[in-house]
């Protein structure tokens, strides 16, 4: 979970000593949640999309589904394009996808809040969300990437029907899908089992949807959290509901890593109990030590700060699976899949800066459990070199928003026209919640969107 969320836990504990000390149940229920402002102005929102939509109409035409593609199976709305069909080959690029998953304005004006929000959880690129270093960054950039966020976001009672749908929402105790029979206890297993069999794929969508769910309604609560715009009752009744859930959630093997945070020793809630001295309800101790984390120390005294990550389950086989999905039928020329699974697929405690750094300068540290705060002392080193491109396996890219690994300096593969490109082979971890992958450079999902041309490579 995103530290963000440890608010939930530090409100129940106030509600707890509330409701002991005056002895007022308080009931919950999502009809407590009475939204009368946006989540964000509807003049002045930064994830409006409106004319990035407009313009990659004019730049893909070819890619734009328009009304007459999009059809309604038991009465609703279907994606025109997915990966189970022929189709979703033409499109390789992470930015042409998105743009065939643009809904039509008309339908978005029809559609009541709840059945957009189904229509959202089905858009074949709802996974990206876990791409980034939490689930609420994902959620804002899918909804500047696509017009259904954007829009459900903008609906003046997203909040009101998200708890409720939240509320109501029967998680599954089972998985579709027996992952460790079907993948062997091994780390390098065999995706194709799944992703080639559309049956098996469907399962594993279906129990990737249940994170899916989850993980967006609670980014929402969060993102309201930070926009100030909940009332101290309105506070309560989500602490409570959310309290509910996660009890939930622990009886379900479809949810990874459903734990509270609320004995980690840099919780903001043990932080907040030492500071006034107040025993926690779920913990015999007193706020503990805190420990933010510490550094690499490098070979010319300049310091690489890290912080030790909370959430060190796995990556969900079935989020690998409808990445590997994506992908499924590019090769490379040489036969092989372009995209396949790297280091058993990762884990959610470390990102693309820890794996692409610590594989090239201090691979004895590889697995260490944490997240990098920058990467600058790296990209100063004085004894790397720096160019524009890759001149032979083992170089680190590194930009803005990513840092890869390279394999090998150039493999090619077919485009969707059936052209040959060429492109360096890395090894990448997509975001922190994301899957380690092997894969060409430019068949990466943050091609286009998070400008993966910004890299600098070092060696």
């Amino acid at each position: 979970m995103n530290w963000k969320k440890v608010w939930i836990y530090l409100l129940s504990f106030l509600l707890i000593l509330y409701q002991v000390g005056m002895c007022v149940p308080i009931k919950v229920s999502a009809s407590h949640m009475d939204m009368k402002n946006l989540l964000w102005s509807q003049e002045y929102s930064v994830y409006r999309a409106e004319k990035q939509y407009k313009k990659w109409m004019k730049d893909y035409p070819k890619c734009i589904q328009g009304i007459k593609e999009w059809r309604k199976i038991n009465g609703k709305y279907s994606y025109p394009v997915t990966p189970y069909d022929k189709e979703w080959k033409n499109y390789i690029m992470s930015i042409e996808r998105y743009v065939v998953c643009q809904i039509p304005q008309k339908i978005l004006e029809e559609l009541t809040t709840e059945e957009l929000f189904e229509l959202v959880l089905d858009c074949p690129m709802v996974t990206d969300i876990c791409l980034y270093n939490s689930i609420e960054e994902g959620v804002k950039i899918l909804a500047q990437n696509f017009n259904g966020m954007n829009e459900l976001l903008s609906r003046l009672d997203c909040l009101e029907i998200i708890t409720k749908y939240y509320e109501s929402y029967n998680i599954p105790t089972k998985q579709q899908l027996d992952y460790d029979v079907l993948l062997g206890d091994t780390n390098h297993p065999d995706y194709n089992v799944i992703v080639k069999n559309e049956n098996r794929m469907r399962k594993a969508d279906k129990d990737a949807k249940v994170m899916n769910t989850l993980n967006i309604c609670e980014a929402i609560f969060e993102i309201a959290t930070d926009e100030n715009i909940l009332s101290q009752q309105e506070e309560e009744v989500l602490t409570k509901i959310v309290l509910q859930k996660n009890k939930e959630k622990m009886g379900s093997e479809c949810v990874e890593g459903a734990s509270t945070e609320i004995d980690q020793e840099d919780s903001i809630l043990n932080r907040y109990l030492t500071k006034f001295s107040i025993t926690s309800a779920s913990s015999n101790k007193k706020g503990a030590a805190k420990s933010s984390g510490t550094f690499f120390q490098l070979s010319d005294n300049s310091k690489v700060y890290y912080t030790i990550s909370k959430n060190k389950e796995a990556i969900a086989n079935s989020t690998i699976s409808q990445f590997l999905k994506r992908y499924e039928g590019i090769k490379l020329t040489n036969g092989e899949d372009a995209v396949t699974v790297a280091g058993g697929g990762g884990t959610k405690a470390y990102d693309c800066y820890n794996f692409a750094w610590l594989k090239k300068y201090d691979p004895a540290n590889l697995w260490k459990k944490c997240v990098l705060g920058r990467d600058e002392p790296y990209r100063k080193y004085k004894y790397f070199k720096s160019a524009s491109s890759p001149s032979g396996s083992g170089w680190v890219g590194s930009g803005r928003s990513h840092a890869v690994y390279v394999v090998k300096k150039e493999v090619s593969y077919r485009d969707n026209h059936g052209n040959v490109k060429f492109s360096p082979l890395v090894k990448s971890k997509w975001g922190q919640e994301g899957p380690l992958l092997q894969h060409p450079l430019t068949l990466s999902n943050y091609t286009n969107i998070t400008q993966t041309s910004d890299l600098v490579w070092y060696c």
